[in-house]
């Protein structure tokens, strides 16, 4: 039976793909206060939010929200183009979340932060098992790590979610098209897809806490 590595990240010599481009990396100062700047603001916005009155969590996940969709957009089209996923850009939204999770903390919702960092444990090892077997890249376990710690906060249903919606959209888009152009063989970029997963289930999780 034919199959495509939802991963999809094949490196044999079979892959039909092209050779991707040269990654250009962004200048040092970029890299260096994207992640730093995003968190304080995560902590600033979470801790005015509980001053103000605000709903916490749905602050929460909007502030996560954001976070994945500016830097998401950039990994996506990277690993579009060039077949990887930057550590810098992954460091950057885990700077941001882990931001976001100790505002949390200081406003007296630990509670959920913990939770958060025990969901982020699952998706590490989940997706390293997968990495072992050959069913993802490296890239994709540090990204969905990563995003964990944000989505894992609304809980492990959430993050299933994410997941699940993920995987699908890879299938549906990536691995099933390339099935019927007879490329039994490809890589497909994984990032986008893992990107869209997460931002359709922290929309849900919007929806839910709005309801």
């Amino acid at each position: 039976m034919a199959t495509v590595s939802p991963d999809l990240h094949d490196t044999s010599p079979a892959a039909t793909d092209p050779a991707p481009a040269p990654y250009t990396v962004p200048p040092r100062t970029v890299r260096t206060l994207i992640g730093p700047g995003g968190a304080l603001a995560a902590l600033l916005g979470i801790a005015g939010a509980a001053v103000a009155g605000l709903p916490v969590l749905m602050v929460h996940a909007a502030l996560a929200l954001i976070a994945l969709a500016c830097l998401g957009i950039y990994m996506a089209r990277v690993d579009r183009a060039h077949r990887l996923i930057p550590n810098w850009a992954v460091a950057a939204l885990g700077t941001i979340n882990l931001g976001a999770a100790v505002g949390l903390l200081v406003t007296g919702y630990g509670a959920w932060a913990l939770q958060g960092l025990v969901v982020t444990v699952i998706a590490a090892v989940v997706l390293m098992v997968m990495h072992l077997i050959g069913g993802t890249g490296m890239g994709d376990v540090k990204l969905v790590t990563v995003a964990a710690l944000a989505i894992g906060v609304h809980g492990p249903g959430a993050w299933v979610l994410a997941i699940l919606a993920s995987y699908v959209l890879a299938a549906l888009f990536g691995a099933v098209p390339a099935l019927l152009r007879g490329q039994r063989k490809t890589r497909v970029p994984m990032a986008p897809y893992l990107v869209a997963g997460h931002v359709l289930a922290l929309l849900a999780v919007l929806g839910y806490l709005a309801s």
